[in-house]
């Protein structure tokens, strides 16, 4: 086992990546894993730096550092969160690339079944051992590569430095908070795969969507239509003259245009007389519209964005307009943020949310 502190991982293993479906992984050598208290001694030994965080190749400590230091900081902000990562036995490892990670899986069969998520992920992946004791793994790539290269509009490259260490192991972490939710309670899933999260946010009708009229609605029928309390979004407010950036360009391939949706306060040609769903799902299909009709990277990602710990250049700049005006998906992962509780019934009232129970959050 080509580890320098185990990792013990059980057999039966769920997993998300930011950001992947990938045929075929290259091999690459197998790597070892370091506990990073001892690369870099001085660095605070807290949580997830206690024996909870490995480095997979020759990183820089500076590197390394941007991925143990929004962990940390979310004792400060969240300690609900950092106990929550704490107690159910996240661990962070932090590899090359993609084909690193999925070789050193390989290499030792406790992780063999994280290897399928590892590898379709660009730039990190969030994997779940069920049961006991163990441990929910984030890995974070320092290179992404992409599932559709030399595709789009200017064509997008094979691989590119991960834009912001820090940003990709924000939203794993989001993943991983999710995870240990539902692990906390015995369950295979977080809450984000619940039946009462798919309803918040609504994509499907006849599915997962509910509009029962101004006073309970989903998040994508409201952004259309309003409720009691506000009005349809306007496109030019909320998705403004923001680009796609070129990580979001590859998860929305090929229904995303490399396009602003406004100039100023004018709709761009190629979205006039699309509503402001009908964008999100052409331009955010991996959040909004994903095809296993799990919302899992919408929790993510609204986790990264609540947190306040993003940092210039954003990984998702055209997305992370969305969360705010998905309130009611965006409320109930809050709530489990603030209280690990789930969203109260006079919350869902209040706010012209779907109506669910404490129990729809524990079954899909």
């Amino acid at each position: 086992m080509n580890i320098k502190r185990p990792l013990a991982l059980g057999a039966m293993i769920i997993g998300v990546g930011f950001f992947g479906a990938f045929a075929h992984q290259a091999q690459a050598a197998v790597p070892t894993c370091t506990d990073y208290r001892t690369i870099n001694p001085a660095a605070n030994k807290e949580y997830p730096n206690d024996g909870h965080y490995f480095v997979c190749f020759n990183a820089t400590n500076q590197a390394a550092e941007q991925i143990r230091l929004p962990v940390r900081s979310l004792k400060n902000g969240s300690a609900n969160v950092w106990n929550t990562l704490k107690n159910q036995n996240v661990q962070y490892a932090f590899f090359a690339d993609r084909a690193d990670a999925v070789a050193w899986m390989n290499a030792n069969p406790a992780y063999t079944p994280m290897a399928a998520t590892a590898g379709s992920a660009r730039c990190g992946s969030t994997g779940f051992s069920q049961g006991g004791t163990k441990p929910i793994l984030v890995a974070i790539y320092e290179t992404c590569t992409f599932n559709n290269p030399r595709k789009g509009t200017p064509p997008l490259p094979t691989n590119i430095l991960n834009p912001n260490l820090r940003n990709i192991t924000l939203h794993e972490t989001g993943h991983a908070f999710d995870f240990a939710i539902g692990k906390s309670q015995g369950l295979a899933f977080g809450p984000s795969s619940s039946r009462a999260f798919k309803k918040m946010v609504g994509t499907r009708p006849g599915v997962d969507q509910v509009n029962n009229g101004p006073l309970e609605r989903s998040d994508m029928v409201k952004i259309d239509i309003g409720d009691q309390t506000h009005g349809p979004e306007d496109k030019c407010g909320l998705y403004d003259s923001v680009a796609p950036s070129q990580l979001e360009r590859d998860l929305g391939y090929p229904t995303i245009l490399n396009k602003t949706v406004c100039t100023g306060t004018t709709v761009n040609p190629d979205f006039v007389g699309m509503t402001p769903s009908q964008v999100a799902k052409q331009q955010s299909p991996y959040f909004v519209n994903p095809p296993n009709g799990h919302y899992q990277e919408v929790w993510a990602q609204g986790f990264a964005v609540k947190t306040g710990l993003q940092t210039s250049p954003r990984t998702t700049p055209f997305y992370d307009r969305l969360p705010g005006a998905l309130r009611c998906s965006n409320l109930a992962m809050t709530w489990y943020y603030d209280f690990l509780l789930p969203l109260p019934a006079a919350k869902q009232q209040t706010n012209n949310c779907p109506r669910v129970t404490d129990n729809d959050f524990k079954v899909q």
